[in-house]
């Protein structure tokens, strides 16, 4: 992954307001930043930032499909970020944690299912 292209294509999308954008990005994030081989400080602050903003983006992403009723994109688009996530939360600033919303996006997707 180009990280320079995943952040600006994440700056672009906040600046537009463009959801293609956003999921071009989330697309282009294959996982740890330099494959996660590099155990050096720096490296590791870099791929935790670069994966930390692919969580926001999937998170952003996943709820703007919600508010739209497309409930499977949001599905999919939460899925992406749970193979990247290590745990089911993601973390905001101050330390606290958000729970990942994407059980909320398969109750309404298997609730839309069923009728």
């Amino acid at each position: 992954m180009d990280a320079h292209v995943f952040e600006y294509l994440l700056q672009q999308a906040d600046a537009l307001n463009e959801p293609l954008l956003l999921q071009k990005a989330i697309n282009l994030y294959k996982g740890p930043f330099l494959g996660g081989d590099h155990p050096e400080p720096w490296a590791m602050s870099y791929q935790e930032k670069l994966r930390s903003k692919f969580l926001r983006a999937v998170v952003k992403l996943g709820q703007l499909y919600e508010e739209r009723g497309e409930h499977e994109q949001a599905i999919e688009c939460y899925r992406k970020g749970l193979e990247v996530a290590s745990c089911s939360a993601t973390m905001l600033p101050g330390g606290k944690q958000k729970p990942f919303p994407v059980m909320t996006g398969f109750a309404r997707g298997s609730s839309r299912a069923s009728e």
